[in-house]
């Protein structure tokens, strides 16, 4: 992309010079981002619209203009994961530094999928971090969007390349940048989205809400599990092939590839079949299905934002805090494999192998944790019982293999934050302990430290599993089924 007017440097308000490195820079709709260690720079597009040219913002009256914005942007609440503006740029550069991240990637990464050759849709999903790592993304998002409209705020422009993730595999720190369009939603005074992650009401001209960001989330959830859009189905293919260009409304000042088809009006318009729709001509044709990677929870949420009802009625469309409860589920659902893919159901959609042969398996309904004490009186003895603490979580599911198959392994990992208190100094989302079958026997180890045992036993019944596990906890997990 060519970028006219771009500095070799700039400089805030503050004196502190930023070189411009455009090895490290990464383009949005509205402006570029450069990256800077913990820090990054956005200097704003002077033509927001979609072209094959940019060209950098140096007008002194949209200078004073953005200021004013940036005055009311860096007086809003400061929210986790959210990089807001901590300086802005001397003129007569539009922009500002903010609060970054080493180590994070745009989204997009994880929605380019391989060459069909290298694996294609399977391959990709099963690749940086799999399934399980897309949905904790999505999770961790919608924990984001869910501060952000708790404080009656709405981000505005929801696409991904604002979302900026960990490039680690085992890490999913999600951030939101691009925060210049961030206003209080009785405050709106722009229907700004980007094409084709808009919700219909906005195309259609009216302003920004958070139903907006919901659908937007929506569309951004159906891409990354499934490498396929939400209206691109087989109806809407014959509708570009058949219908052509609209040559009454084609702007043809633009390039061809950013003109808006009379397919994409209709669909960004929502008069498009969502794929998901029951009984609709518009079915998903390509890409991973939608039942393979979310949970029948997930598909719900989505047909509620997505459907004809969610597409004409915006009060109607699940709340980010409704997405983050079924997210959060459907993470603790996985299964995993015997090559190690996270999935749903008993056969593994990846490579086809099923996770059992029989019914038997295993659920984790309960954590029970007693810290450890040196009681030695009997009133110790009591305290000691009170100390003890019982914590419900969601079931945590693993089909174990049967014992004619020894060389299968399946595991249920038990995060963190199923053990309360006591663990604080670890990241909640990160796995505390994995169970797992090994040569037919049930083990357990510590997920932060795999050489360091837990000491083991059951019950007559194999409906509970007793965790000696440090020396410091014990815990007791509620059982069902059994090996």
């Amino acid at each position: 992309m060519e970028i006219k007017g771009m500095p070799a440097f700039v400089e805030d308000t503050y004196g502190k010079k930023y070189p411009l490195d455009q090895k490290n820079m990464h383009c949005g709709g509205q402006g570029a981002m450069f990256q800077q260690g913990d820090l990054a720079v956005k200097l704003v597009f002077a033509n927001a619209s979609a072209s094959s040219m940019r060209e950098i913002q140096t007008d002194a009256k949209e200078y004073q203009r953005y200021q004013r914005k940036l005055i009311h942007l860096m007086a809003m609440p400061k929210m986790q994961h959210l990089s807001m503006p901590i300086a802005s740029l001397k003129s007569p550069y539009c922009g500002y530094v903010m609060q970054f991240m080493t180590g994070l990637k745009p989204l997009d990464v994880w929605m380019k999928v391989l060459p069909e050759k290298e694996g294609g849709y399977v391959e990709t999903i099963k690749q940086n971090g799999g399934l399980k790592k897309r949905l904790r993304i999505l999770r961790n998002l919608a924990a984001v969007l869910r501060d952000v409209h708790n404080q009656g705020l709405v981000y505005c422009d929801l696409t991904p390349s604002n979302v900026f993730v960990s490039e680690k595999d085992s890490e999913a720190e999600t951030w939101l940048i691009d925060i210049d369009n961030l206003s209080y939603e009785n405050e709106i005074k722009t229907n700004w989205q980007t094409p084709w992650h808009r919700a219909p009401e906005v195309y259609n001209g009216q302003g920004n809400s958070t139903q907006a960001d919901c659908y937007s989330f929506a569309i951004i959830a159906f891409e990354l599990l499934t490498l396929s859009k939400p209206f691109d189905g087989r109806a809407f293919q014959s509708m570009e092939d058949d219908a052509g260009w609209d040559d009454e409304e084609s702007n043809w000042d633009q390039p061809i590839n950013e003109q808006e088809s009379y397919a994409q009006k209709q669909a960004e318009s929502g008069l498009v079949d969502y794929v998901g729709e029951p009984d609709t001509k518009n079915v998903q044709c390509y890409g991973i299905p939608l039942q393979y990677v979310s949970t029948p929870e997930i598909q719900k949420l989505l047909y509620m934002t997505l459907g004809k009802t969610g597409r004409s009625n915006p009060q109607a469309r699940p709340s980010m805090n409704e997405w983050y409860h079924a997210l959060d589920k459907a993470c603790e659902k996985l299964l995993i494999c015997s090559n190690g893919h996270r999935h749903f159901g008993k056969t593994c959609v990846f490579c086809e192998k099923p996770v059992n042969d029989t019914p038997a398996g295993i659920v984790v309904n309960q954590v029970f944790y007693l810290l450890e004490s040196n009681a030695t009186s009997d009133e110790d003895q009591d305290v000691q019982k009170i100390r003890r603490m019982t914590r419900t979580i969601g079931e945590y599911y693993a089909q174990f293999p049967s014992t004619s198959d020894s060389h299968r392994k399946t595991a249920i990992e038990i995060p963190w934050k199923c053990f309360a208190f006591a663990h604080k100094e670890h990241d909640g989302d990160s796995n505390a302990i994995l169970i797992s079958i090994e040569n037919l026997h049930i083990v357990a180890c510590d997920c932060s430290d795999p050489k360091m045992k837990i000491s083991i036993s059951k019950d007559q019944n194999n409906q509970l599993v007793k965790l000696d596990y440090d020396g410091r906890y014990f815990y007791e997990l509620s059982l069902k089924g059994d090996e």
